[in-house]
C-alpha cells in the first residue's frame, strides 16, 4: 500500500512539472567531446511528501547510478539549488559517436550526423545538428522501465517516467535545457542564449519538435603563414637565382 500511495504521490509531483532535465555537450579541438545528462527533481517538493517518501527515493536514485557505472557513465549527485538528482558523464570521441550515443529524446536532423567534424588543411569545421521532443523522450525512457511487484513501478523508475506526463504546450511540462561548449567561436548558431562566445544554451521545455543547430570554423593560420613564407622564400630565391645568372657571378 504505502508503495502504491508513494506512486500517486510521484505522478503527482512530475505531472505539475517539477522535474528538470538539463545536458551539456562540451568539444575540443581534438574532436573529444564529453556529454552529460542530469534528471532532477524539485527538492522542495520531494520534502512535501516525507521521510517515507525522500528513503524511497534515495534507494532507487542508488540503484540508477550503480546501473549506469555498471554500463560505462560516471555518475554525480545533481543539484543547482532547486533540483536534485543525478548526473551521467561519458566521453566520445566526434569520429566515432553514433546516433545510439545521443541521449533520450535527441535524434539527428534529417539525414545529418549528430555531430559531424571536417577537418581540412587550412580550415576545420564543426557542426550539430539535433532536434529534441520532451515526450519522446519520455517515451524512449519508458521502453525500458520494468515493474516490480504487484506491478508498481520502481521510484528509481518515476524519474524515467517523468517526459509521459508533460502536455503539449503546457507551462506544466518539466524544465529542460542544452548547453553546448566548444572551442572557437560559432560562425552560425540558433540558440536561445550565449552564454560566451564558445557557450551557447537552449531551452527545451517546449513541447514541439525542437532543431539544434550550430556550426564553427578555425582557420589554421599558422599553416596559412607557413605556406606563405614558404613561397615568399621560393620567389626570393628564384629572383636572386636570375639575378646572380645574369650578372655572372
Amino acid at each position: 500500500m504505502k508503495k502504491l500511495l508513494l506512486f500517486l504521490g510521484f505522478t503527482m509531483l512530475f505531472s505539475t512539472g517539477c522535474m528538470k532535465y538539463s545536458y551539456n555537450i562540451d568539444l575540443d579541438d581534438k574532436g573529444n567531446m564529453t556529454v552529460s545528462e542530469a534528471q532532477a527533481v524539485n527538492y522542495a517538493m520531494l520534502e512535501s511528501f516525507g521521510d517515507v517518501a525522500k528513503k524511497e527515493y534515495n534507494k532507487g536514485i542508488a540503484h540508477d547510478k550503480k546501473a549506469l557505472e555498471e554500463k560505462g557513465y560516471k555518475v554525480e549527485d545533481y543539484d543547482d539549488g532547486k533540483f536534485v538528482g543525478i548526473k551521467k558523464i561519458k566521453n566520445y570521441n566526434v569520429s566515432t559517436y553514433t546516433v545510439k550515443d545521443l541521449p533520450d529524446g535527441f535524434k539527428p536532423v534529417r539525414d545529418l550526423p549528430p555531430v559531424a567534424c571536417q577537418r581540412g588543411f587550412f580550415k576545420n569545421k564543426c557542426s550539430f545538428n539535433l532536434s529534441y521532443n520532451i515526450s519522446r523522450m519520455g517515451i524512449e525512457q519508458n521502453e525500458n522501465i520494468n515493474s516490480t511487484e504487484n506491478n508498481v513501478l520502481s521510484n528509481a523508475d518515476y524519474i524515467k517516467a517523468a517526459g509521459m506526463s508533460t502536455v503539449k504546450g503546457s507551462e506544466m511540462a518539466p524544465a529542460a535545457e542544452l548547453i553546448i561548449k566548444i572551442p572557437h567561436k560559432a560562425t552560425k548558431h540558433n540558440a536561445h542564449k550565449v552564454l560566451s562566445d564558445k557557450e551557447y544554451m537552449w531551452n527545451l521545455t517546449d513541447d514541439d519538435l525542437f532543431e539544434i543547430n550550430l556550426e564553427y570554423e578555425r582557420i589554421n593560420w599558422l599553416k596559412i603563414l607557413l605556406v606563405f613564407f614558404a613561397g615568399l622564400s621560393i620567389v626570393i630565391a628564384v629572383v636572386l637565382y636570375n639575378r646572380n645568372k645574369n650578372t655572372g657571378w
